[in-house]
Order: structure tokens, then C-alpha cells, then sequence
């Protein structure tokens, strides 16, 4: 989204290893939770080039969310390298 001022944001790296400990419910509902008003406030305010590229990065969002909230509810964390992949 573009704003009035420039920021940057880091990204956690994940690993999905056989044995690892499960998902941490509790910070995945928590950031489930940010996508919903990050998503809410795109919704409203994303300015792009196309009404397809709005779609997209709303759906990446989403994705983002719903995997989230699977992990909250015990899914487990599948393959990351598969999740993130385009």
C-alpha cells in the first residue's frame, strides 16, 4: 500500500523440520488477528495500478491470514516453503 511516509518491514524465516515443535497457537491467533484489520484497512484504502492487482495482493493477504488461523487451531505447519511459494 502506499502511504504518506516511507517505512520497511522484516519477515520471520521459518523452517519446517521433522520432529520440530508444534506452532505456537497463541501468536499465530494474535497475528491472524492483525491480517484481519490489516486486511480491513486495505479493503478501504489500497490505491493500485489495476482492480486485478488489488485483488491479488488482497488474496495474498488473506492467504497469509488463513494460514494463521490454521496453525491457531492446531493444524500444525504443513510446508512453509510450499505456503509461501507463488
Amino acid at each position: 500500500m502506499l502511504d504518506i511516509y516511507p517505512y520497511a518491514t522484516t519477515s520471520p524465516v521459518y523452517l519446517d523440520l521433522p520432529g520440530g515443535p508444534p506452532p505456537d497457537a497463541a501468536a499465530a491467533s494474535y497475528f491472524a488477528a492483525w491480517l484481519d484489520r490489516t486486511i480491513a484497512d486495505a479493503e478501504a484504502r489500497i490505491v493500485t495500478g489495476t482492480p486485478r492487482e488489488r485483488d491479488e495482493i488482497l488474496a495474498y493477504l488473506r492467504k497469509a491470514r488463513d494460514r494463521f488461523r490454521g496453525m491457531a487451531d492446531g493444524e500444525g505447519s504443513g510446508s512453509m516453503r510450499k505456503w509461501w511459494t507463488h
